[in-house]
This record gives C-alpha cells, sequence and structure tokens, in this order.
C-alpha cells in the first residue's frame, strides 16, 4: 500500500505553442510570455539566490522555477501586472463546477506486460505516481515497489522509486524515458532514511523550486491501524542517486501533515504571492485538511511554516501552531493533489474518499476556500480498490476541462494514466465527452452529435434533440431543465437515464437500459415511446400519454404517480407499483407477478442468476440495482453445450455461468452489507479430485490478506473432499465438514453461509440445521470488492447459479427454501399482493395481471361512463372500489373493504363475477331521485363470512317501493350470505317492525332493501305515518282500543298496549300536519277538548260495531 502525492501546480496547452500559465515560487508575478520578477530578494535560498520565472519555452513545455543572484527590481512592471491581474481576475469569477464526468483509463503507465514494460527495471507493481515538473522533465514518484505483479508476489521490494519522461501528450498514455537505477539497473530506493522503526517511507508530495525537487514523504509505522512516526522531507537534483533526507524536519508523527499535497500560487488573485501552499492530512483516510505555507527559501526549515487559522474579515489569518489550525476540508479525506485549473478558474483537489469509496474533486477560489461539497470522479464499484490520484497542470486539454491523472488499484497493483472532464457552463461541447448547456442549444442539426461515450448533463437548462442521437448516460437535476425529444428522433441512452428533477418531454422515442426517476417528470406525447430494461420510481411522474412503454422489471419504494393514457405499459419484478398512485387513461397497464413465495427470503441486496449476459455483464435483480451487475472477467461466459458435466444440465433455474479455474472470475462492485448478512449460491466444482488449493467461491477481501480486519471470503477447503472454510474478520476460519459427500464427485451442491455479528453457520443441500457453527471475529463495513470465483490466486474450476446476498441473517429455513427451488429447477410464483396502489381510470383500460394466481389490489376510482377490464389473473381483490355514474369493472373482482358506486348516487356494472369479501362495506347511497346500484352481469357472491350494507342518505324524499341494491346474473348459493346493515348514516328514518332487512327477488334477479317505512321522524298519534295527526289514526286507535299493538295500531307511548295514554298523545298533536307550507297558509285543525275526544272514540267505536 501506498500514499497519494502530486506535483505542483500549472495548466500548459496540451501541445501548444504557448503556457497558459506558469507556475513557480518566487517574489514575481507572472505573464504568459514574459518572466516578471519584482522586489527585493527577501527571501534568498540557501545559496544566496534568488528566485525568478523564466521566459515560456516555444515548445509548450513550462520551464521549472530558476534561480538567479540578480534579482531585477522592476516595481512599476510588477504593480502593473499585479493590478491587470487583478482587474482580470474581478471580471472573471470562478464559475461554479456542476460535475466531473466522462472518466476512463487512457493507460496502465507501470507492470510488465505494459506501455512501459517497467518489469524491465524490477518494476512488477508500484502505486502512487504522484507528478512534479521540473527542467523539462516530468518526475513520476512511486511508492511500496516490488519485482512482483502483487504485493503478495513480493520480491526486490523498495518502498520509493522515481522515473521521468519528456512525453508532453498524455493522449495515448505517457511514455517513460528512463527510472532512477541502481549499478544492475533496476529502479532503485529513492528515499531512505536509514529508518529503523518505520517499516516504509512513502513520498507524498512534491514540488519543483530552483534546481531541486523537494518531497515530502511519510514514515510508516503499521498499516492496521495506519499510523506514521514523522512526515519527513527530502531534496533532489539532477545527477543524484537519491534523495537526501532533511534529517532536522520532521512533521509530528500525530499531526495533519503525514501526507500532503503542495503548489504554488497560480491564480490570478495570488499574484505577488511567493509563498509555497502546503495542504496535509493524517496518515490514514480518516482524517480532515489542513493548509501550511511557507516560502521557498525555508521550505527545509520547519519553524518556518504557518498554519492557516481562519478569517479575519476577508482576509485569511496565519498561525504557527499546527494543532491549532481549524480543517480546510472536515474529515474523512484520503491521499490528495491539489491544484489550479485555469479553466474552471478555480483551485481543485483530488483525494480518495474512504467514506463513499470513491476519487472525489472538490473547488474554490482561494487555497483555504472555503472548498465545495464532493463531486464523484470514480467509484470503486466500477474501478474495485481504487486510490491515489495526482494531477499535472502539465497533463490538461482545454485550459484544464480536461485532466489527466494517475489513479492506482490494489488489484492489479500498479498505476494507471486516467482522464476526466470538469462539467461547467459554456464548457466545450465535443463528441465522446459530455453535454452541458448553459443556456438553450439544440443537441443534433449539426451541432453536437452525442456518442455512446456520452453523459448528458442537464440542469437548468432547454435542450432540444433534432436528430437521432446516442448518449451513455442522461441526468436531470435542475428544476427548470427540460430536455425534449423531437417528433420522428430517437435519442438511445446506453446505460442510465436518471431524472432527479425539470421534464423530459419525448415526442419522439428515448430508449435506455434503465430509468431512476425520483423527483421530476417524463412525459410522453401521443407520437413517443419509452423503452427499458428496469424502472426505479421513487418519486416525481411517469405519465406515458397515449403511447407504448415496455418495462421488464420495476422497483418503487415511495409514493409516486404513473399517469397511463393510452399505453401499453407493462412492468415486472418486486414491489411492484408499490404505494403507486396510477391514473389509467387507456391501453393497457400490465403488472407481473413477484418470485418471492411466501417461505422463501425476500429483499436480498444482490441476486445474480447467471440467467444472461449483455455487454459483458450479468444483471444483479437485487434492492441494490444494475449498479452491482457482475462483470465478467477472463474466460467467464454462460455455460454451454458440453459444459453439461455429470449433473447433465446447465444450471439449476435457467443458465449458470461456467469458470475454467484460470483467470475467470466476475466482480460485482463493493456491494456491503456490515458484520450481519447472508450469502447464498449453488455451486459446481468440476476440477475432479479433491481441490489441491483452496478454490474460491465468494470472496470481499484485499488480495493476499487472509487476517484483515473487515474482509470474508467463502472456499473449498484444501485437500478435503468434503468442506466448505470461512474467512472472516482477523484471518478467522470456521470450517464445515462433511458439507457434502464428495466434491470431486461433481454434481450441484447448495450452500448458505450467515454471518450474524461475530459468529457464522454453514447450510447444505436443504438442510434447515447447519452444518457447521461457530464464533468468528465480528467485522464491519468495508471497502473490497465483491467477487465470485476468485480471490488471493485462486479460481473456482466449475459452474455457479443462483447467487444471492442478503442484508440479515437467514434462518435455516429459508436456507432450505432456496435449495428446495432450486431441486424444483424454478421459484414458485406468488400472487400479486399490492394493496397500496391507487388506480384512477380516466378512461377505458385494460389492467392485465400476469400471473395465474389470484392478485390482490389497491384502491380503484373509476370516473362517469368509463370501463376498466381487469385480466390474466383468475381473479383480483381491490380494496375499495369507488365507481362514477354508468362506470364499469370487467372481470373477476373481490370488494375487499369497501364498495361506493356512482361517484355520488349512481350506477356501476360489474361485466363477470363480484364477491362481497369478508368484512367488507357496501356504502349504497339514496338520493332524491336515484339510488346506488351494482350491476353484475356474472355471478354475485355475498358470502357467509360477514359483509356489511351501510345505507346514506344523499338527500332522499321518499323511501316507496323496492329499494334495489344489486341486480345480477347468478347468486352463488342463492344465499344473501351473513350480513349486517348499519343504520348509522341515515338520519331519521323509519323501519317497519323487525326492518330493514334484505330481500333476495329470486324472480327478477335483485337484492333489495325492505323495512323503510318512512324518511322522517314519526309523528306521535300518526298512526298510519301519513304526516297528519286525524280522524285516520283515532279511528285505527279506537279499533284496538285495549288491545296488544305496535305503533300502527294506535301504540304511541310504546308500551305494547292500545289505551287512554296512547289517545292522549293522539289528542295532544291533533290536527299536526308534517307539511309546513299546509300548516303556514291555516289548514290546521284545533285540538279537540277531551270530551270531543271522548265523543269522537266512542262513534269511532260505534262505526265499527256497525262493520261487524
Amino acid at each position: 500500500m501506498a500514499l497519494d502525492p502530486i506535483g505542483w501546480s500549472r495548466n500548459d496547452r496540451l501541445g501548444g505553442k504557448r503556457a497558459n500559465s506558469l507556475v513557480g515560487v518566487g517574489e514575481g508575478g507572472y505573464n504568459q510570455r514574459t518572466s516578471i520578477a519584482a522586489g527585493s530578494c527577501r527571501d534568498p535560498t540557501p545559496d544566496g539566490a534568488c528566485l525568478r520565472i523564466a521566459n515560456a519555452r516555444s515548445d509548450g513545455m513550462v520551464p521549472n522555477i530558476k534561480l538567479s543572484n540578480r534579482a531585477k527590481r522592476r516595481p512599476l512592471l510588477s504593480l502593473a501586472a499585479v493590478l491587470f491581474v487583478w482587474f482580470c481576475n474581478a471580471s472573471s469569477p470562478a464559475v461554479e463546477i456542476t460535475s466531473v464526468v466522462d472518466f476512463q483509463i487512457v493507460a496502465q503507465l507501470t507492470g510488465t506486460d505494459t506501455m512501459n514494460q517497467t518489469g524491465v527495471v524490477g518494476v512488477g507493481g508500484t502505486d502512487l505516481g504522484h507528478m512534479v515538473n521540473h527542467n523539462g522533465k516530468t518526475y513520476f514518484l512511486f511508492g511500496d515497489t516490488c519485482t512482483g505483479e502483487l504485493p503478495a508476489d513480493g520480491g526486490f521490494w523498495r518502498s520509493s522509486a522515481m522515473s521521468y519522461t519528456t512525453d508532453t501528450n498524455p493522449a495515448d498514455g505517457i511514455h517513460f524515458d528512463g527510472w532512477i537505477t541502481n549499478s544492475s539497473g533496476q529502479a532503485r530506493e529513492v528515499i531512505y532514511s536509514g529508518r529503523t522503526s518505520p517499516i516504509t517511507e512513502i513520498p507524498t508530495g512534491a514540488i519543483s523550486v530552483g534546481n531541486r525537487i523537494y518531497a515530502w514523504y511519510m514514515a510508516v509505522d503499521s498499516w492496521n491501524p495506519w499510523t506514521a512516526s514523522y512526515g519527513g522531507l527530502a531534496h533532489w537534483q539532477e545527477g543524484d542517486s537519491m534523495f537526501t533526507v532533511v534529517d532536522s524536519f520532521a512533521f509530528p508523527g500525530n499531526g495533519n501533515f503525514g501526507m500532503v499535497a503542495a503548489s504554488a500560487r497560480t491564480d490570478p488573485a495570488g499574484a505577488g504571492d511567493d509563498h509555497v501552499y502546503v495542504w496535509g492530512t493524517p496518515a490514514g483516510r480518516l482524517g480532515g485538511v489542513k493548509l501550511a505555507r511557507v516560502l521557498p527559501g525555508q521550505i527545509t526549515n520547519h519553524d518556518a511554516y504557518q498554519y492557516y487559522g481562519g478569517m479575519a474579515g476577508n482576509q485569511p489569518t496565519w498561525i504557527t501552531d499546527e494543532f491549532a489550525a481549524p480543517y480546510v476540508v472536515a474529515p474523512m479525506v484520503g491521499e490528495m493533489s491539489v491544484m489550479y485549473n485555469e479553466a474552471a478558474q478555480a483551485w481543485t483537489m483530488l483525494y480518495l474518499s474512504a467514506e463513499r469509496y470513491a476519487i472525489e474533486m472538490r473547488y474554490a477560489q482561494t487555497p483555504w476556500g472555503p472548498w465545495s461539497s464532493p463531486l464523484t470522479v470514480a467509484h470503486g464499484s466500477e474501478y474495485t480498490q481504487l486510490y491515489g490520484s495526482y494531477m499535472n497542470p502539465l497533463y490538461v486539454e482545454n485550459d484544464g476541462e480536461t485532466i489527466y491523472f494517475t489513479m492506482s488499484q490494489w488489484d492489479p497493483y500498479d498505476v494507471f494514466l486516467v482522464k476526466a472532464r470538469l462539467v461547467y457552463p459554456g464548457a466545450t461541447l465535443t463528441s465522446a465527452t459530455t453535454g452541458y448547456w448553459s443556456n438553450s442549444v439544440t443537441w443534433g442539426s449539426g451541432g453536437f452529435t452525442p456518442t455512446q461515450n456520452t453523459r448528458a448533463v442537464v440542469g437548468n437548462h432547454i435542450v432540444t434533440v433534432t436528430t437521432n442521437a446516442n448518449a451513455y448516460t442522461l441526468t436531470m437535476n435542475g428544476a427548470n431543465g427540460r430536455l425534449t425529444i423531437g417528433p420522428n428522433n430517437t435519442l438511445t441512452v446506453g446505460d442510465h437515464v436518471a431524472v432527479h428533477a425539470g421534464l423530459v418531454y419525448v415526442q419522439g422515442a428515448l430508449n435506455a437500459k434503465s430509468f431512476e426517476i425520483d423527483g421530476g417528470a417524463i412525459r410522453l406525447d401521443t407520437s413517443g415511446s419509452l423503452t427499458a430494461a428496469d424502472v426505479k420510481v421513487l418519486g416525481g411522474i411517469l405519465d406515458t400519454g397515449t403511447r407504448a412503454i415496455t418495462v421488464n422489471h420495476a422497483l418503487t419504494r415511495n409514493k409516486m404517480d404513473y399517469t397511463i393514457d393510452g399505453a401499453a405499459f407493462a412492468v415486472q419484478g418486486r414491489d411492484v407499483l408499490t404505494e403507486a398512485h396510477i391514473t389509467l387513461g387507456g391501453g393497457t397497464l400490465t403488472v407481473a407477478s413477484n418470485t418471492t413465495a411466501p417461505g422463501g427470503p425476500a429483499d436480498p441486496v444482490g441476486y445474480w442468476a447467471f440467467d444472461e449476459v449483455a455487454g459483458g455483464q450479468t444483471p444483479n435483480a437485487g434492492t441494490a440495482g444494475p449498479a452491482h451487475n457482475g462483470v465478467l472477467i477472463g474466460n467467464a461466459r454462460l455455460a454451454g453445450p458440453g459444459d453439461e458435466g455429470a449433473a447433465g444440465d446447465l444450471g439449476k433455474i435457467g443458465g449458470a455461468l461456467h469458470f475454467d479455474g484460470a483467470g475467470d472470475f466476475v466482480r460485482a462492485g463493493d456491494l456491503d452489507t456490515g458484520g450481519t448478512f447472508s450469502v447464498a449460491f449453488w455451486c459446481r466444482w468440476d476440477g475432479g479430485a479433491a481441490p489441491t488449493g483452496w478454490p474460491r467461491i465468494v470472496d470481499k477481501k484485499p488480495p493476499g490478506q487472509w487476517d484483515t480486519p473487515n474482509g470474508w471470503a467463502v472456499n473449498l477447503a484444501q485437500d478435503a473432499d468434503r468442506q466448505i472454510q470461512v474467512l472472516a474478520g482477523n484471518g478467522s476460519v470456521l470450517f464445515a465438514n462433511n458439507v457434502v459427500d464428495s466434491w470431486a464427485a461433481g454434481g450441484w451442491h447448495h450452500v448458505t453461509v450467515v454471518f450474524d455479528d461475530g459468529t457464522a453457520s454453514v447450510f447444505a443441500d436443504g438442510d434447515p440445521n447447519p452444518k457447521a457453527n461457530g464464533t468468528v471475529t465480528p467485522f464491519g463495513q468495508n471497502d473490497f470488492e465483491l467477487k465470485f470465483g476468485y480471490g488471493d490466486n485462486f479460481y473456482w474450476d466449475g459452474l455457479l447459479d443462483e447467487m444471492y446476498l442478503f442484508d440479515r441473517a437467514l434462518t435455516g429455513t429459508e436456507a432450505a427454501w432456496l435449495h428446495q427451488a432450486g431441486v424444483a429447477g424454478a421459484y414458485p410464483i406468488v400472487p400479486i399482493q399490492d394493496p397500496t396502489t391507487h388506480y384512477t381510470v380516466i378512461a377505458d383500460t385494460t389492467l392485465h395481471l400476469d400471473t395465474n394466481l389470484p392478485a390482490t389490489l389497491g384502491n380503484v376510482t373509476l370516473q362517469s361512463g368509463v370501463r376498466l377490464n381487469v385480466t390474466g389473473a383468475p381473479s383480483v381483490g381491490f380494496r375499495n372500489v369507488s365507481g362514477g355514474n354508468g362506470s364499469s369493472l370487467s372481470g373477476v373482482v373481490s370488494v375487499l373493504d369497501t364498495l361506493t358506486p356512482g361517484d355520488g348516487v349512481g350506477a356501476m356494472n360489474v361485466v363477470g363475477m363480484l364477491t362481497m369479501g369478508v368484512g367488507s362495506v357496501y356504502e349504497w347511497e339514496l338520493g332524491s331521485e336515484s339510488a346506488d346500484r351494482v350491476g353484475v352481469a356474472g355471478a354475485l357472491a355475498l358470502y357467509a363470512g360477514g359483509w356489511t350494507l351501510k345505507p346514506i342518505d344523499s338527500g332522499a324524499t321518499s323511501a316507496e317501493g323496492d329499494l334495489v341494491l344489486f341486480t345480477y346474473g347468478s347468486l352463488v348459493g342463492n344465499s344473501l350470505g351473513s350480513y349486517t346493515i348499519d343504520t348509522s348514516a341515515v338520519g331519521d328514518w323509519v323501519f317497519a317492525d323487525g326492518g330493514p332487512w334484505l330481500f333476495n327477488d329470486t324472480l327478477n334477479r335483485r337484492i333489495l332493501l325492505r323495512g323503510v317505512e318512512s324518511l322522517r321522524p314519526r309523528i306521535p298519534g300518526d298512526a298510519n305515518d301519513d304526516g297528519r295527526v286525524d280522524d285516520q289514526d283515532a279511528k285505527t286507535l279506537a279499533a284496538h282500543w285495549g288491545q296488544s299493538g305496535t305503533w300502527t295500531q294506535g301504540d304511541f307511548d310504546g308500551n305494547g298496549v292500545i289505551g287512554p295514554t296512547d289517545a292522549s298523545i293522539l289528542a295532544a298533536n291533533w290536527g299536526f300536519v308534517a307539511d309546513q307550507e299546509s300548516q303556514s297558509s291555516g289548514e290546521t285543525t284545533a285540538v279537540p277538548e277531551p270530551g270531543t275526544l271522548a265523543m269522537l272514540l266512542a262513534a269511532a267505536l260505534m262505526m265499527l260495531v256497525r262493520r261487524r
């Protein structure tokens, strides 16, 4: 392992005729062609010389800082230059770097079989490669160096090495001219302090001053934990065989300058500032950045260093106590480089973030900041075990719009030249680079035509595609941004479309491998189309217009909206449309079933079926998504004819991957799960005899480091025909004996390994009891690459299938379920169960459920007059069904919670079968002129499990005649089921004795509500409920005098007997008319005297006697 250094900063036009800026250390200012020296020699170097900047060279190389014993005094010229620079800087403020894109490897600089053939000088493996430009050459300082290809291979080991070049064109890599070598022609160790304590001394940063290169180095005491005893300084000049260590210089080992980056002021605002600026971090990658400065003549004097102490107003302050200095960048920052970028007019810092496992960039207008938020340059999921990122102002294009820098990877242990492009408003649009638009621009029509390598970034800008075009990725991240794909035009995105904000409006065609929407919207015009392999909707709107969308896998986690107008929209996968609100405006929505059956483990973060390979990758269908697709290395491939082996098949479920045991494996990036997780897989060993090595099945640890604290791996045990070996933290090992009868016999076996915070268990071949379990050293997250079929130079020979990674501990039952699925050759299909999605139907639409099992969905709301055809599933249960007047559902439908027809009061139809589920409620409304009604063309099922009718008064004025609830084609079991009538929402409705109740009108095939006698409150004394207390009521009371009876017989007090009290009640309300209009017109009758009432009753009784 080693660290990152840096060269001093400056920007030169690549292969150009002039230097865009001169970077040097001294008292002078600068311009692009003429050297400027100003002031007296306040800071002479040890040999008494003063510093000046030499003239720019005509070959495009910027010379180093030269020393002169005659400092020219040109105060007026210096002042003019400073004022000119100040004016230019004031009128050209720094721009915002929005992203760093188009990262790619240009060339591998070190290694035996590479462009520089470094094995010839004994450099098989090395790292770092920070650069310093000195006297017309660029020098590369490397860290720990060995003759072997990997550190584990060993060989001639050196803590440092240095090469040099005059190559100024990095476009095809950097060709080395030579190395600093020993007498045998091997690259020698160039920094050596005569160490006894440090295990290595790694160069971390360098700068050219006069005839010398000064290099800071880190004296490493330990890699685990990563500590240093001190930070040292050494110098070198041409003719020296190695650096001379400055014995009197040391940054404290517990301080913040174990690793450094250094630069002179090359920004316009720094004209006249002679200091060398030194950014520092502690040993390791967990600390923050502090800033120091020193005059070049005092660079070897540790006491002369000043440390940034914060701002006083708009000016920086400088202190002498490193430990009192604040951070300029907060932790966690690893090895870094810093340079001023003239194109962006900003200081830029590259470093490794161990926290995010990525090389990141920050930018600032001054060396002390404030520094921006990080921008991702390259991620370890794509470039595994990456570190070190060293810029050189000589190696840029377009004044720094494209930067070249060195980057290391632990495996292979080598240094690469890479490049990336800075994106900012006004950046050049060129083919195979990133498009970034500052205003509105047309993409195509003779303008910028992207290629497959293009990453298009659309912020708050307007972009129109007017020609067929390709891109690699497309990102929408501005709320006011808009990308329009014109009619008859196609934009093909080879990888991923991310919509975080703004609008993508598709009039033509938009095709991509995957889409992610977490804000903003994608809308399709009537002529637009969208095609994708994967869609992840975390928010925002997907509005399909009237067009077709084809999606093979859909994952949604949070609430979002789909609008589908006449579209053919198919979605498949796990958690399909969870918590979605889908507006169906026509066409067809197809939803496929999940594949995780009850009893099976759900939510794998990684699931590699190994059934398909496209573009050298096999997809990850787990929740971590396509970012962790498996990348096939070597001859890894899908199993094909000839790979059947003794098992006679090419996979347990679908296909499988074949590994030949000689360099084949799969990379899946840094997919971490912490210390509690499970990995499960099918494996077939085709290596014949019992393993002679340790064939690796799954690996997430650094090569050659068996005792790393956080790594883990699973492999067969060496020379053991029945064992599995599990590697855990700090090299702890669990052996599972007798896992299988014999690996040598071939055949498929299923293995699940569970890590549970300090314990490990191994399950095999369907046995729910572990073959082995034991204590291992607990470990947490790590930034190592997940690999299948390889680790520590041990390769798998055979087939692998159905690879799972879960971020929890599986049970033995779940492990057995995975095994049984493989035995069956397929995963059991489960019902579509999505009770949280709300479908709003605004036009005739088909909802196709691609399953042969009953489905459960959320709410469906149908606008008036529209129809939803539900097809595919044998039945579908909606939680709530609400239909506008004249709406219809077609299919075999169940209501699980609430049925609300009519959208108010009205009728809806079911073309098929309708079931009122157990516990469901039919909210039936009676209005002034009509009532709800559900017409079922097929069978109506009112099961005995219990359902509820809830009548609702919606302005009803009459309840005369039969109240129809349902019409049906047939009634299942000819039964009304076990029902309850909830009358809480009908006010003062009057029900007959024992009412209300339901009646099955079999003749007319209707379900009726009966027992509703009145919609008004009863008037005491009104026996016939006609709204008047009159002689008809008196006759009724007289006819039942002395008898038992109810209200309609004259029992107004409710005691069950008609008598004097009832007569008094009738008398008290004599002549009352419920019709208020009639009362107000005087149509009332005076209440009779008791004697009159008695005579009335007597007359009524006499009339009754006569009739008899």
